[in-house]
């Protein structure tokens, strides 16, 4: 008996021809820009800050950050859970900071493997849309990635400045105090040149008695008379 298996029939996808689009999935991972919408400190830590960050979603999302330059109208490359991270390859989990459960990150240069080290996160351009994928590619100036560590650097040289003329100034106060604590040069024409210049000192002259007198001789005595 010879069996002949009949072909299944594909279904052919009029989506593109009907208009019919299948909507994204807003669940899914994403790497995009968003906006930072209100910051407020971290009860438990306080280099924290609690953001809430828009994406694009239906909803906002609570992200904590520790970067330093971190404020409100701030746009920013932003991470929901699920990305993997460029510069490290782990994929991003829920994970609680100190208490409070962080439902994405925010991003820095190094993050995203554009440097080996970033103090703050990434300020993207103000007119930067909300949602749109982020930038794979550094900037053309690597500075401009990490704003953050410029003020850093300009704070740090206001510091070492500010330590400098602290320092001198501690310095011309123990000047004056030993000034005021030694004793006031002699008068050179009192005591002569070489005393007021620091010279070897004078020796002290050897005292001299005077000589004992010697006895007068006795007189002698006058001859008797014959």
């Amino acid at each position: 008996v010879l069996v002949v298996k009949k072909k299944k029939k594909k279904k052919i996808d009029l989506s593109a021809l009907t208009g019919d689009v299948a909507a994204p999935d807003e669940d899914a991972p994403k790497l995009v820009i968003a906006e930072v919408l209100e910051c407020a400190p971290h009860p438990m830590a306080e280099k924290l800050t609690i953001c809430t960050v828009e994406y694009g979603a239906a909803e906002t999302a609570r992200v904590v950050c520790g970067a330093p330059n971190v404020k409100s109208g701030l746009k920013v490359i932003f991470a929901t859970v699920g990305v993997v991270i460029p510069s490290t390859g782990e994929k991003l989990v829920k994970t609680p900071l100190r208490g409070v459960m962080s439902e994405g990150m925010i991003l820095s240069a190094a993050e995203m493997g554009w440097m080996d080290k970033a103090v703050g996160i990434i300020e993207c351009p103000k007119k930067a849309p909300v949602g749109e994928p982020a930038p794979t590619d550094p900037p053309p100036d690597l500075a401009m990635a990490d704003p953050a560590a410029k003020k850093k650097k300009s704070k740090d040289s206001k510091k070492d400045k500010k330590d400098d003329k602290k320092e001198k100034k501690a310095k011309d106060a123990k000047k004056d105090v030993d000034r005021a604590d030694s004793p006031a040069p002699m008068d050179a024409e009192e005591n002569g040149a070489e005393v007021l210049l620091g010279a070897k000192k004078k020796k002290k002259k050897p005292i001299v008695e005077d000589p004992e007198p010697e006895p007068e001789p006795e007189p002698e005595p006058e001859p008797e008379p014959e």
